[in-house]
């Protein structure tokens, strides 16, 4: 897939210090706003924007970035995070200033975070349903396939999922919301869902940046063609599919609500950032414009509101 222009943006560095700002002036909000019976209220979106990772409310389109970098260590830009179940922390990768990736964990309690692992190629960490791992891709060496890896949070220990079968990346994997199951991108682009017990796996479909629905029925993908083909809805129960966003230029994963019903997105609706935010009615198929920003936004996780405040820098 040809990534555009605008997403170079994301090799900026990001200031070397721990800051949370406010960001009200840098958002042009649509003119509808979402009612406070309508579903979609109560959750929260994590954003990537080009050097740090961001909070939406998708109630009040209230968009906060959170600067997560270290005064005390000098590192790049940090990656596409995700929440940890009960919302307290999230995940990302996070580059060295010398040479390897760290695997992060920022508590968004206290503002602190922490560094279990480091690699010499990390991508894409997503946390386990319960809790207890976090998921990832990584290299040894320099060139190669990708495999997937799970890092264990209780004992320390980094485990091999898959050797090698995974493109360099990110959101290029989902687990199942049991924790059973994960749905991955192959090098080849094909969609497998692999049986965590019995290491099996089974071809869904070719496409791009796979993510499984919380009530765990639904698979979403890009689907793999020229242009914009749109993404596929994959229902698990009656293995039907039904395409989205035909002809729509959306960037990587689809993002779903808590409830499944809904799905957040990026798109580039002025040739040249993937700034609009959208939000699409899946039983309705209704869109609604969330937010027109001047940047590049890439949604990669949600949850329900009641994470804890982020904290102000002193």
């Amino acid at each position: 897939m040809v990534e555009r222009r605008a997403f170079c943006t994301l090799s900026v560095l990001v200031c070397l210090c721990y800051r949370v700002v406010g960001c009200a002036d840098a958002v042009n909000l649509a003119h509808e706003r979402l009612g406070r019976s309508d579903p979609q209220q109560g959750w929260t979106v994590l954003i990537y924007e080009a050097n740090q990772v961001e909070s939406l409310d998708v109630s009040t389109r209230k968009l906060t970035p959170i600067a997560i970098a270290n005064s005390s260590a000098k590192t790049g830009p940090p990656g596409m995070a995700s929440f940890s179940p009960d919302g307290s922390e999230i995940t990302f990768k996070q580059r060295s200033e010398g040479s390897g990736d760290y695997l992060v964990v920022f508590n968004l309690k206290n503002g602190t975070r922490r560094l279990p692992l480091k690699m010499p190629y990390l991508d894409g960490p997503r946390w386990s349903p319960d809790g207890t791992g976090i998921a990832f891709e990584g290299r040894l060496e320099a060139s190669g396939d990708y495999s997937l890896y799970l890092y264990t949070l209780g004992d320390g220990k980094t485990s091999t999922i898959l050797e090698g079968q995974l493109k360099g990346g990110e959101m290029l994997f989902s687990w199942a919301p049991d924790g059973k199951s994960i749905i991955f991108q192959s090098t080849a682009n094909d969609i497998y869902v692999l049986d965590l017990t019995a290491r099996q796996r089974t071809r869904v479909d070719r496409g791009w940046f796979p993510t499984w629905s919380p009530n765990g029925r639904y698979i979403a993908y890009r689907a793999d063609g020229a242009d914009d083909p749109g993404y596929t809805i994959y229902d698990l129960q009656t293995r039907k599919s039904e395409r989205i966003l035909r002809e729509r230029s959306v960037y990587r994963s689809l993002v779903w609500s808590p409830d499944s019903r809904y799905l957040v997105y990026a798109a580039d609706g002025r040739g040249e950032y993937y700034g609009d935010l959208f939000i699409l009615d899946l039983e309705t198929k209704k869109e609604t414009r969330l937010l027109r920003h001047e940047q590049s936004l890439y949604p990669t996780d949600s949850r329900r509101s009641s994470q804890p405040q982020i904290p102000r820098a002193q």
